[in-house]
């Protein structure tokens, strides 16, 4: 299928959608989301007897606000509580709560302190966080080459946050020298097994030509798997090309003008101006 075959089509089915964004409601009850389904009560139970993994799950679900209201500090309570009984998994979620300042002060060398708890037990996001302090310098004297160190461990089990981080480390030439193959290849890793960062990455891989052919359609196609998953990053290049859909459709009479006024109102103004010039 040539390219404008193949962009015609894809325009066509991003202006399907997007008839469905206008109409659909925005959210959906707990119900039809799934939400709510696990049983809290018995979790919390199970936890307060002094069961890590237990205590790790409910963790995640205060942490996520899935089936409870979300409470950062809630979360980080009872990842200490795993944590401090050796759970690989809470040790490196905790670091990462203190790195971020999520229901706790930001304290970066609770951060490096839990990340290598995790990391000495080959968690994967315990590596990854030691490789953001090399690679920051914080709670550890900046060392790039190490920080790269780390993130290839965490990139090796297959942790798609390690191996984006990887991929920016080779895309920036820190720590070890610049590399496109590398970069696609480590981003390719994370894109294929759903990470929305990987994927909006891969998107801008397509978009700019940096070591993988030009190829707009398949950036789109990447964004839009990201935005799916609320990519903020890539749900506004998919904003973009939704409205380059909606502009073609109007000028052929088949999207309403008011239509296309009414979704404008959900962009900003540079989205609009870039949607102007897109395929210039």
């Amino acid at each position: 299928m040539s390219q404008a075959k193949y962009l015609s089509s894809l325009i066509f089915k991003l202006l399907s959608l997007c008839f469905v964004m206008l109409l659909v409601p925005a959210s959906f009850s707990d119900a039809e989301s799934g939400k709510g389904l696990i049983d809290i009560d018995a979790l919390t139970l199970t936890a307060e007897t002094g069961d890590p993994e237990s205590q790790f799950e409910l963790a995640r679900l205060y942490d996520e606000g899935d089936g409870v209201d979300e409470n950062n500090a809630t979360a980080v309570d009872w990842y200490r509580k795993a944590a401090e009984q050796g759970y690989a998994k809470a040790q490196g979620y905790l670091s990462e709560m203190y790195f971020l300042g999520e229901g706790v002060e930001v304290d970066d060398e609770q951060g490096v302190y839990w990340a290598r708890k995790a990391a000495d037990q080959g968690d994967a996001l315990g590596q990854n966080n030691v490789g953001f302090g090399y690679e920051s310098g914080r709670g550890l004297t900046m060392d790039k080459s190490k920080a790269v160190e780390w993130y290839r461990k965490s990139a090796e089990q297959g942790f798609a946050m390690g191996q984006v981080s990887l991929a920016s480390m080779y895309y920036l030439g820190e720590g070890v020298d610049e590399n496109n193959e590398m970069v696609v290849y480590w981003i390719r890793k994370a894109a294929e097994q759903g990470d929305a960062r990987g994927q909006t990455a891969f998107g801008e891989l397509y978009e700019s030509g940096d070591g993988v052919t030009l190829d707009k359609t398949k950036a789109f196609e990447w964004f839009k798997k990201a935005a799916d998953q609320g990519d903020k990053k890539a749900e506004e290049r998919f904003e973009i090309l939704m409205l380059l859909a909606i502009n073609q459709a109007v000028e052929k009479g088949q999207f309403p003008y008011q239509g296309k006024l009414d979704y404008m109102t959900r962009l900003e103004p540079w989205q609009i101006k870039e949607a102007n010039h897109y395929f210039k």
